[in-house]
């Protein structure tokens, strides 16, 4: 997991390169959205992901 950002947003870039699910540290908490899908993910400090998911995450205007 990195991070990017500008003046404007902040991005997560997560991957899970492994094949089984892992459950990855995440140093945030609130509502984040998954800007490929527009899935909105409530997040607090940690997150699912499956074998090899890729997810782009920003954090919810709300």
């Amino acid at each position: 997991m990195y991070q990017r950002q500008d003046e404007k947003e902040c991005l997560w870039i997560c991957m899970n390169m492994k094949n089984e699910v892992q459950t990855l540290g995440f140093n945030g908490q609130g509502n984040f959205i998954d800007i490929e899908t527009n899935e909105e993910l409530p997040i607090n400090n940690a997150l699912e992901f499956k074998p090899y998911e890729v997810r782009i995450l920003k954090r919810s205007s709300d």
